[in-house]
């Protein structure tokens, strides 16, 4: 198999570290843009360290089509991500040909911090279902919780939050979600 497969867990925490360095004049930020690049750059050496694990148990061609099976530990004592509902991690996959030619990518990051293919980002009353499966570019993979108010609608109130519309967080080794 000559394709590159290249997958990255993403955690929000460092974009807001960054998101602060970026407009420090308007928001009035007193942290040195050095101390809060450091802090961001620790921030993500951490979460891609020991936050989760990202594996790739298998990987098979069958009828001419890629299928990769990957795995994410969390390596947390917590849900993850944790906190603020608005907090989410996501999996950016990208694929490779012998020629180095992008063949495929799911859950790229822009810029402004949107998720490409992410429902929620395009449209704030939607949100990215949970997959079993990824099959086109326009689907990723996001850990988060969706809070729902009383309408059943998308909220991000805390006051109006009734319940959860989706919660597919990792859990942490150990915890099983039927006897807690």
């Amino acid at each position: 198999m000559k394709e590159r497969i290249s997958i990255r867990l993403w955690l929000e925490t460092f974009f807001m570290l960054r998101m602060l360095n970026l407009y420090r004049k308007d928001l009035s930020v007193t942290a040195l843009p050095t101390e809060m690049t450091t802090a961001a750059e620790k921030t993500v050496a951490f979460l891609q360290s020991q936050a989760a694990r990202v594996s790739i148990p298998s990987i098979e061609l069958v009828a001419d089509r890629l299928q990769v099976q990957v795995l994410v530990e969390n390596l947390t004592g917590h849900k993850m991500p944790t906190a603020y509902p608005s907090r989410r991690a996501w999996l950016h996959v990208t694929v490779r040909d012998a020629n180095d030619n992008k063949v495929f990518e799911s859950g790229a990051l822009h810029s402004d911090g949107s998720i490409e293919g992410n429902d929620n980002d395009a449209d704030p009353a939607r949100f990215e279902p949970h997959y079993r499966e990824i099959t086109s570019s326009d689907q990723v993979q996001i850990y988060e919780p969706i809070l729902k108010d009383s309408a059943g609608k998308v909220t991000t109130g805390l006051l109006s939050a009734v319940g959860y519309l989706k919660d597919n967080r990792l859990l942490p080794t150990g915890f099983k979600k039927e006897t807690a």
